[in-house]
């Protein structure tokens, strides 16, 4: 109980320092304030009681004093008006809580993210991009167990013919997007397979090659197949959920961050001032940085940035759309991704004088 009345006792003396120091610095700053305003309002009576007294008075005052004086009006004066002027309006809106600020941005937040969930919806509703179709992929995955089995019964240096994949090539079929290159180039090398006779070393390291591709095929439609049908999965139109969800992050970030700052009353006049812009160029370039942001994650950073691989977040849409919904919420610290990527960079080398 001591101990903690001695803590106490020394943190209201600190307090009470505290409230000292930003007393003294005010009497400062208001001393400063005064004697200035008193300065300029000395020199505007002199003028008016002096060559601005009158019209002949001014005309008998000389040509280099009239050319001081209108430049003193003109310029000068003006200059450390707006000066103090400033800082007053400054320091007021440090400590005025800017709460029609706050609801003006909270209102234009939450209506511009409606009306890009509204777009969002309807882009879904009235244009059929790829999604991952169950009946297409049923059809799918029993060619591939097809394939599976007829590739199984061939023993090592014996003969026999691997049944081919078949892909159901219809409008917007997520998998024949995913799948059709790779599912061309293993039928290539399985009719190949198939033509050929013999039972050598090599017939066995092709069927070996295939098995490999299959399995391959078959683990990505699985890790596929996890996606809902609402969703884009492929193409230029995952790319655009991406930025959807990226946006959608930066707007949720933009509300949190003036509400909580609204309820912890931090956020003044002052604040709303600096900060706008901010607003302005998050929305404006969120998408773009939540693009590159995963090409970055795509490329080279992998699970050093977020801890999941390429393969996860190519797999999932929800992990994609998720992780998409971070890099927006927190856009300024993805920001960070690529201040941290130009410290990985090498510094241009200085050119030495011949």
């Amino acid at each position: 109980m001591v101990n903690e009345f001695k803590d106490l006792k020394i943190n209201v003396n600190e307090l009470l320092a505290s409230l000292t120091a930003i007393r003294q610095n005010y009497d400062k700053y208001s001393a400063v304030v005064i004697r200035e305003l008193d300065d300029l309002t000395r020199m505007v009576n002199t003028l008016l009681e002096g060559p601005l007294a009158t019209l002949q008075v001014w005309e008998n005052v000389p040509k280099q004093v009239q050319t001081d004086v209108i430049k003193s009006i003109k310029k000068e004066l003006p200059v450390r008006i707006k000066i103090i002027k400033d800082s007053i309006e400054q320091l007021s809106n440090e400590l005025v809580i800017g709460r029609k600020k706050a609801i003006w941005v909270t209102c234009c937040g939450i209506a511009l993210l409606l009306i890009l969930m509204g777009v969002y919806i309807w882009l879904h509703t009235y244009i059929q991009g790829p999604t991952y179709i169950k009946k297409h992929a049923e059809n799918f995955f029993i060619s591939i167990g097809n394939a599976e089995a007829s590739i199984e019964i061939i023993n090592p240096g014996q003969s026999g013919e691997i049944i081919p994949i078949k892909l159901d090539f219809e409008k917007n079929n997520s998998l024949t997007l995913k799948f059709a290159e790779r599912v061309s180039i293993l039928n290539g090398n399985i009719s190949i397979l198939n033509k050929s006779s013999g039972t050598n070393t090599s017939r066995n390291q092709i069927v070996s090659k295939v098995k490999e591709e299959i399995e391959k095929i078959k683990k990505d439609a699985i890790r596929m197949s996890e996606n809902d049908g609402f969703f884009w999965i492929v193409d230029f139109w995952r790319w655009l959920e991406i930025v959807f969800w990226g946006e959608f992050g930066v707007i949720v970030g933009v509300l949190s961050w003036v509400c909580l700052q609204v309820v912890e009353a931090k956020y003044t006049k002052e604040v709303y001032g600096k900060e706008i812009s901010w607003y302005i160029a998050e929305i404006v370039i969120g998408p773009i940085v939540v693009v590159a942001a995963f090409f970055l994650i795509r490329q080279f950073i992998g699970t050093l940035i977020t801890g999941i691989t390429e393969d996860e977040i190519g797999g999932s849409i929800y992990l994609t759309l998720g992780v998409s919904f971070t890099l927006g919420l927190f856009i300024r610290r993805t920001l960070g991704v690529f201040d941290y990527v130009k410290k990985s960079l090498p510094l241009p080398k200085e050119k030495k004088d011949k």
